[in-house]
This record gives structure tokens, C-alpha cells and sequence, in this order.
């Protein structure tokens, strides 16, 4: 892992709890997924009917069960999380998460048809 975030360029979806310490002082962005709990257990319920788990419902760490419980918590982590050196973007919808993703990609269309200082060299 320290490989990975020692690198200019990576992504991680959800840090890793054991390793935190080690990614979120190189994090340039965190991007939190703040949900309200019914669109997360909607989400998580469907994909269990979808592909079904072998572990039983009543199994606490059936991906059902598992975010039941664990959702106030992982809300009041990302609420907590301070770090100075990098933006924090919370997102509290699909649509607002749509809308970030659609501003980046026209961000990044403007950004990668404009020449460069050195592709306008002759």
C-alpha cells in the first residue's frame, strides 16, 4: 500500500481502514459518499436480490445486516474527517454526485482542448 500512495496518481475506493493513516495524509481529495440511510439500504437490498449472498440474512455480516449497522457510524467518520491539506467533497444525493461528475468531465474537456504553453511552440 505505501507503494501505491507513494505514486503522483491513484484512487481508492474507500481507504482502507487498517491503512488510513498511511492514505489520508497523501490524499490530494476525499470524496464522501453521504447518503441518507433508506437510499443505502434501497442499494444494498437490490443488489442482494440481484446476486444473491450464499451467508444467510440473519448473518451480521450479510452486506444487508453489515450496512444496517454500520451506516450511522461510517456517517459520523466522514462527517469527522478533517484534513487541512485536502479538498472534502460530500456528496448527500445521486443527483448531486451526477452533477460533481458532469461538472468534472466538462472541466476536464475545457482542460484538454486548450494547447499547452508547449504544444503552441512552433
Amino acid at each position: 500500500m505505501a507503494e501505491v500512495v507513494a505514486g503522483d496518481s491513484w484512487v481508492f475506493d474507500g481507504a482502507p481502514y487498517w491503512v488510513e493513516a498511511l492514505v489520508y495524509p497523501r490524499a490530494d481529495a476525499v470524496v464522501a459518499l453521504d447518503y441518507p440511510r433508506r437510499t443505502v439500504m434501497w442499494r444494498v437490498i437490490w443488489r442482494s436480490l440481484r446476486q444473491p449472498d450464499p451467508r444467510s440474512w440473519r448473518d451480521p455480516e450479510h452486506p444487508v445486516r453489515w450496512a444496517w449497522s454500520v451506516w450511522a457510524e461510517r456517517r459520523r467518520e466522514s462527517a469527522a474527517l478533517e484534513l487541512p491539506h485536502a479538498s472534502i467533497i460530500r456528496l448527500r444525493s445521486s443527483r448531486e454526485a451526477r452533477a460533481w461528475l458532469n461538472q468534472l468531465r466538462a472541466d476536464g474537456a475545457r482542460t484538454s482542448t486548450r494547447p499547452s504553453a508547449e504544444s503552441a511552440r512552433p
